[in-house]
């Protein structure tokens, strides 16, 4: 095969590899960074392939290192658990896509390789797909109210044992909800603090500036709102503004849980974008 075809072929597959893997870990990635991905990795197959290595043991340990390789370019991880979580992800819709490349081959009439390339990729993209909305569906959903300093507003949230967010002085779980959902239980003189804040973090989200920017907030801090930073895989620094919500009232199983003075972060983007699921919840608010 010439070098060229090669590499434009391993260019696709790493595509169609890493687009399944952002939809299986569910992050935002932009497609800048996904084809950085794939050119590195398409690179990477071409420089395996002109030396030839026939070892086994070489050839499995240059596989890995080309994973972490495309994984840490593309997704860009901020701790070890997520690295691993990402490389886990790209072998998973690697085993998906060959899987489908070879029960298209054997049952399918002779067709253009790019043909069956995009066959293969689409068929993967939807098995990723499936299995997405079945781990939606799986995980545990809950009624919840607040109220704070506005009428009392109604969402859905989802227990996430993945969310960490501690207030660093307390130690307290901190709650995640959508900015157009708890807009609706601030006042008016509330919500603007809301997005003035918001327009601060845009402008730089490092903790050192946010932190000088905030020192001299007198008022944002005697209303109540605080900043806490986290790390995700695709934001390597990123802070959120938190409000003690006075009332939390989350309706289980076994009945209804109050929860009084909840530090709650406040996210701009939908926490489930186009999804009725607004908010996140440890499961430890509700031991």
């Amino acid at each position: 095969m010439y070098i060229d075809l090669l590499f434009f072929t391993d260019f696709l597959m790493d595509c169609i590899v890493l687009f399944g893997a952002r939809c299986i870990l569910g992050i935002p990635v932009r497609g800048r960074r996904l084809a950085c991905g794939a050119l590195v990795g398409a690179l990477g197959g071409c420089v395996i392939t002109f030396f030839e290595c026939v070892e086994p043991f070489l050839l499995v340990l240059q596989g890995v290192l080309l994973s972490a390789v495309m994984v840490y370019v593309t997704f860009r991880p901020a701790r070890i658990l997520w690295f691993v979580k990402g490389i886990c992800a790209v072998y998973v819709m690697g085993f998906l896509t060959g899987g489908v490349l070879g029960w298209l081959q054997q049952c399918m009439p002779p067709i253009p390789f790019y043909c069956f390339l995009a066959l293969a990729g689409g068929a993967s993209l939807c098995g990723v797909r499936i299995l997405r909305s079945l781990q939606e569906r799986s995980q545990r959903t809950l009624r919840v109210r607040l109220q704070h300093d506005g009428p009392v507003i109604e969402t859905e949230a989802i227990v996430d044992s993945g969310n960490l967010l501690t207030m660093p002085e307390s130690r307290e779980t901190v709650s995640v909800i959508s900015a157009s959902v708890m807009k609706r239980a601030l006042s008016e003189c509330q919500s603007g603090q809301l997005q003035q804040i918001f327009e601060m973090l845009a402008e730089d989200s490092r903790r050192s500036a946010v932190l000088q920017k905030w020192s001299a907030q007198e008022e944002l801090l005697a209303s109540g709102w605080r900043v806490i930073f986290y790390k995700s895989i695709g934001c390597e620094s990123g802070a959120l503004p938190v409000l003690f919500v006075r009332r939390i009232i989350l309706e289980t199983e076994k009945g209804e849980i109050l929860r009084t003075d909840v530090p709650v972060a406040v996210s701009r983007q939908d926490v489930c974008a186009g999804k009725r699921v607004q908010m996140i919840v440890s499961p430890k608010i509700l031991e």
